[in-house]
């Protein structure tokens, strides 16, 4: 039946039949890879595999030419470390204050850049009930050997450097008693 009519509309519209008929059609698809005309930078296959020349034994090296890299680190740092304590006063670290018999009443950590600079520090200390106490120093005053820590509330320490060692006396609100000043540690 579609025979039939393809042959009635050809027979009654030779024209119309020729702009119908099928147009074929071209299909594009991108172009598949090509390499470019100029390669880009590719590494060799034994690339990173290679030895260095010199290094004959292929041994690896590190930092100083030393294979105790840690080792190395641990020295710059520890030297570091001294650079910068040259550049502190005497009066910097960490300190204990304790009485006659060498038993701690006070911890101190005390910055000190310096002569002629401004000390700063922070306090603590546990009171015969075990509470613990802190607080920042209020001010620091050297005068040649002597030394007048004003700690809070009244509290003040006043040494003197005798013979290499700092001794003085604290005095608080319970009075005033011989106490020695040393590094802590």
């Amino acid at each position: 039946m579609l025979l039939f009519a393809l042959a009635i509309l050809g027979a009654l519209e030779p024209q119309a039949a020729v702009s119908r008929s099928i147009e074929p059609i071209i299909l594009s698809a991108p172009e598949v890879y090509r390499r470019p005309a100029v390669a880009p930078y590719e590494p060799l296959s034994n690339f990173g595999r290679q030895v260095a020349e010199g290094d004959a034994d292929a041994r690896p090296r590190r930092a100083g030419g030393r294979a105790d890299a840690d080792g190395d680190y641990q020295a710059a740092v520890e030297d570091r470390r001294r650079q910068a304590q040259a550049l502190m006063g005497p009066l910097d670290g960490l300190w204990r204050l304790t009485d006659d018999r060498g038993q701690p009443l006070m911890g101190l950590a005390l910055t000190d850049p310096g002569p002629g600079e401004v000390i700063q520090g922070a306090w603590t200390l546990t009171t015969p009930q075990g509470a613990v106490r802190s607080g920042a120093v209020q001010s620091v005053e050297r005068d040649g050997a002597a030394l007048r820590i004003d700690i809070a509330d009244g509290v003040k320490i006043t040494l003197l450097d005798v013979a290499g060692r700092r001794v003085g006396n604290l005095s608080d609100d319970s009075g005033e008693r011989p106490v020695v000043f040393v590094p802590a540690g």
